[in-house]
């Protein structure tokens, strides 16, 4: 029989192993996103590929299509919001309890930073490919023990989440487990 020492050091231990895997799984494709992002972002970052300073004397010209691009594709996102919509599994056009689930997701919404989480996971996914936003349950009334979602952005998505290196759809929606790190 364990100890409670010894099961917080085996969880512990697993939890590295884990982080250990999502992060080597996925280091190439965080470095690229980054990069991509520098790129968009920060003036001269297009030269960054000049490591050996071939062109240090030289005048470096810079054409920043890539970011006018995303501020279109930004523009259009914005004019056009992204809105849940909860429908019933047999697909009759009036449910109360898909309008329920509505009007407390726009509620929840509204009174957390949703607007923000999303915003700031669909900037950082059009630049570099990776956008998180996260998801906690907070007590709206702890004697009655009802919660509410509270979602809040995750800032540089990039090099502070990281699934499950197993999980295989886009979203992650399989991942067995994930990390954030938080500064």
């Amino acid at each position: 029989r364990m100890s409670k020492a010894d099961k917080l050091a085996e969880i512990h231990e697993t939890a590295l192993r884990q982080f250990d895997t999502a992060y080597n799984a996925s280091r190439e494709d965080r470095e690229a996103s980054l990069a991509a992002r520098r790129f968009v972002d920060i003036r001269g970052a297009q030269w960054d590929w000049d490591v050996a300073g071939d062109f240090a004397v030289r005048m470096k010209l810079e054409v920043n299509k890539v970011a006018l691009a995303c501020t279109r594709i930004n523009n259009e996102y914005r004019a056009n919001e992204i809105q849940a919509l909860f429908i019933p599994k047999d697909g009759s056009a009036a449910d109360p309890l898909a309008d329920l689930c509505a009007s407390r997701y726009r509620a929840d919404f509204q009174d957390s930073l949703g607007k923000e989480a999303r915003d700031n996971a669909f900037d950082e996914g059009i630049k570099g490919g990776m956008g998180a936003v996260r998801l906690r349950t907070e007590y709206e009334d702890e004697d009655k023990g009802t919660q509410r979602i509270a979602i809040e952005p995750i800032h540089d998505a990039a090099t502070s989440v990281f699934f499950d290196a197993n999980s295989k759809r886009k979203d992650k929606s399989d991942a067995g487990h994930c990390f954030l790190i938080r500064p």
